[in-house]
């Protein structure tokens, strides 16, 4: 890059920067932490110290590894591979690679995926009474409107099992509260 240009670029050095990082995240670094310049519009000094790091940590980008989304990138470095994905959908989904890696990332999360045992199946989680795995606001509104006394030993919402939906099974609810 510094051969085309014929030497250090004086504009946008951040944006050129994070390109670099792609190939070559440590001669990035090296021109970030060394040279003085005024990020560009829009940009600001914090990202692209982050980004440059990140892939300094993480290595370059391995074209060789897919996967099963297009939301995903793999990082090569020192022989160790970094997988990250991300969900934007409302369901968690396991992502698989190409090299047999997979791991569950849930909605709306960016996870950086190293092992092929994260499950995806929602775990038995109290108070998670709409079956997503996590404990919100949609379990909120099932407990409100299963509010009083229970005619079913296993009445939506009756968390401690003293058959009724109250105060008590909201703290419940609260408690484990993860969205």
């Amino acid at each position: 890059m510094l051969q085309r240009n014929g030497g250090t670029p004086t504009l946008w050095q951040d944006v050129l920067w994070s390109g670099w990082a792609l190939g070559d995240p440590t001669g990035a670094m090296t021109e970030f932490e060394t040279r003085s310049y005024a990020p560009e519009p829009g940009e600001s000094r914090p990202h692209t110290r982050q980004w440059i790091s990140s892939l300094a940590a993480w290595g370059r980008v391995d074209p060789t590894v897919t996967a099963d989304t297009p939301h995903y990138a793999v990082f090569e470095k020192d022989g160790v591979r970094t997988r990250i994905a991300w969900n934007p959908g409302t369901e968690r989904v396991t992502v698989t690679f190409s090299d047999g890696v997979s791991g569950c990332v849930p909605s709306g999360a960016l996870m950086k995926i190293d092992v092929d045992s994260i499950d995806c199946e929602p775990a038995d989680v109290p108070g998670d009474l709409d079956g997503d795995g996590a404990v919100g606001g949609s379990d909120l509104g099932l407990l409100i409107a299963s509010w009083g006394v229970c005619g079913t030993p296993d009445c939506p919402g009756d968390l401690n099992g003293d058959g009724r939906v109250d105060g008590a099974d909201l703290g419940l609810l609260f408690g484990h509260w993860t969205v």
